[in-house]
């Protein structure tokens, strides 16, 4: 894995290499975007709900035997974004 700052957005950028076995997996990752809830407590990032990654799924054309561990490695994908973004903002605001 390798790690380096975008300096133009101040957004650390991560590249990593991808099994082949995850390639329709990480294919799928990248066309979602992380989901977010905003109220009086601020913003509060929350994953990739499991309605978007079947929508893409389908858009993309991957079989549907293939959904449930698609499924699975989006969410726990989006779920780390998630926790990440979320550490970043309190770090910001504390």
């Amino acid at each position: 894995m390798q790690t380096a700052w975008d300096d133009a957005e101040h957004v650390e950028v991560v590249a990593l290499g991808v099994w082949w076995s995850h390639m329709a997996s990480a294919h799928a990752f990248m066309a979602c975007d992380i989901e977010a809830m905003s109220g009086g407590f601020g913003l509060h990032w929350t994953g990739i709900g499991a309605a978007q990654i079947r929508a893409v799924c389908a858009l993309q054309r991957i079989p549907c035997a293939d959904w449930p561990d698609i499924l699975a490695d989006v969410r726990y994908m989006g779920s780390e974004v998630a926790i990440a973004r979320n550490r970043r903002q309190q770090q910001k605001e504390g």
